[in-house]
């Protein structure tokens, strides 16, 4: 069977991806998954279908969008930074392109793959790659000195900013 003149590679769920999580990146397998929901904007629209590189930790760039594992889910996003010193270059900045704020850092041992291609519905399209402007830069340049100056703080203070601007959105209710 084919997909816009491409083979269709079988569909894997997040959670038989996560149990040969290890095994595919040791034979650098190429997998099929779905994103769902809105964190990377119009770059992948909910519910589209990814292709994944599977590798052992490579060196990744700023601009890749790359899948990793995030409690029990498989997550999508940008790659914004990089540690750079001895104890930091473990770990990656990364953020949802419909997001403002950076994930909380993530290990490299984290990291499943490269997302490389989605399905339109019609043809496969390679990710796009576009620099962060503008509010989004800051946010990175503050990420990344905090993620210098201690990757757990760095950690700790994303997860607590972005359970904060969940709550701040909640639209108000009267009782």
């Amino acid at each position: 069977m084919t997909l816009g003149g491409v083979p269709a590679v079988p569909f894997v769920s997040p959670e038989a991806v996560r149990a040969l999580g290890t095994l595919l990146q040791q034979s650098s397998a190429l997998i099929e998954s779905e994103i769902r929901g809105s964190s990377m904007g119009s770059t992948l629209p909910d519910q589209a279908k990814v292709r994944i590189a599977c590798r052992i930790t490579p060196e990744y760039q700023p601009g890749d969008v790359v899948a990793y594992w995030w409690g029990d889910s498989l997550i999508a996003h940008r790659i914004v930074g990089r540690g750079k010193r001895p104890r930091t270059r473990g770990f990656y900045l990364t953020r949802g392109d419909g997001h403002v704020l950076c994930d909380p850092a993530v290990s490299e041992d984290a990291i499943l793959g490269l997302v490389s291609t989605w399905f339109d519905g019609a043809r496969w399209l390679p990710v796009a790659t576009f620099p962060a402007l503008g509010v989004r830069r800051w946010t990175i340049v503050l990420g990344q000195w905090m993620l210098e100056l201690h990757p757990d703080l760095a950690r700790r203070v994303a997860a607590a900013v972005s359970t904060l601007s969940h709550w701040v959105r909640r639209p108000f209710h009267r009782v």
